[in-house]
């Protein structure tokens, strides 16, 4: 019987039965396919399957070695259910103890940093949260179920205004066409509204209030298109937002996918806005105390919902990447 040796060091000991299945490695994620003779046997550095498909069978461990889980098969219909298991689970991420500790730390900062006089902490604030954003899509992308720590090296540059800049320009690349039509057409609007919408979030595209029907269209193309320019920001890096051909056919092989993901965000964001404007009728610049806690309640709704929204985009690649147009991981 083979013994295959991984390239953590386990070791494993295959029946000639299971020759060209694939199967992971327990201790370190990894998968290889199991070799057809004893003369391809070596380590592989493959990059880790998902939770879901068609499972081979077990194999016994070698002495003192571990037993490989079954890889499953990389089929869209498996992925997608296992996409919508995960997606449920995100928005049910205060039900772990430790999440809904780090939710309402996180809850009691922006209130804070909401009532502060100081604008400057205000706009720290925001910084730091740009930078979370992105560690909550890559922790999407990687399946933890845990919220990523709330943590502050002290890297002002690379911690708070790096993460700041490349969410700005995912903005700023998706509406670019937008720009360079209200320049065109001389309609300076388009861009006050786009600028609206990077800064106050997705409320500001119902209260554009924008006449032209190209403008419009624009926007929502630029909408519609975000979540796959900040995923590429935040996994690939700005270079990947070059390769706009490349975003198209990842778009295009996992349509369903993105789609199912579109409609997921449109859904929490539609329940967001309706909220607000409830609690908009509650709250306003009055400080009585129901104004102050409408407004404590809609902090609390857009953090929830920005932490469902971004967990969903990075679930999208984790369940999807064997469709992208590039190779990550």
């Amino acid at each position: 019987m083979p013994v295959y040796r991984c390239k953590c060091g386990a070791k494993y000991k295959i029946p000639e039965s299971a020759t060209g299945r694939r199967v992971r490695c327990k201790k370190c994620d990894h998968t290889f396919t199991v070799p057809k003779s004893e003369s391809e046997i070596a380590p592989l550095a493959l990059a880790p399957l998902e939770d879901s498909g068609t499972f081979a069978p077990q194999f016994q461990p070698s002495p003192g070695g571990h037993s490989p889980s079954p890889a499953p098969a990389l089929t869209e219909p498996r992925a997608a259910k296992g996409y919508m298991q995960s997606v449920l689970w995100a928005f049910l991420f205060p039900s772990n103890p430790g999440n809904l500790v780090t939710f309402l730390f996180l809850w009691f900062i922006f209130v804070l940093a909401g009532f502060t006089p100081f604008r400057i902490v205000a706009l720290l604030a925001g910084f730091w949260y740009a930078a979370y954003k992105f560690s909550l899509i890559l922790s999407g992308a990687a399946g933890d179920e845990d919220l990523p720590e709330i943590k502050y090296s002290g890297d002002f540059i690379d911690e708070l205004i790096v993460p700041a800049l490349k969410w700005f320009f995912s903005w700023v690349y998706v509406f670019f066409p937008l720009f360079a039509y209200s320049i065109i057409a001389g309609a300076p609007q388009g861009i006050t509204n786009v600028i609206e919408i990077i800064v106050n979030g997705i409320d500001a595209l119902f209260g554009a209030g924008v006449q032209d029907p190209i403008a419009t269209g624009l926007i929502v193309f630029g909408m519609l298109f975000w979540p796959m320019a900040i995923l590429c920001a935040t996994i690939g890096g700005l270079g990947t937002l070059v390769r706009f051909d490349l975003m198209l056919i990842t778009i295009a092989k996992s349509f369903g996918g993105y789609v199912v993901t579109l409609v997921l965000l449109a859904i929490a964001t539609a329940i967001e806005l309706v909220l607000e404007e409830f609690l908009a009728t509650k709250g306003g610049a009055s400080l009585s105390a129901d104004a102050i806690l409408a407004n404590v309640i809609q902090v609390g709704l857009s953090l929830y919902v920005d932490i469902v929204l971004m967990r969903i985009i990075g679930l999208y690649y984790r369940h999807f990447k064997n469709k992208f147009a590039w190779d990550w991981g």
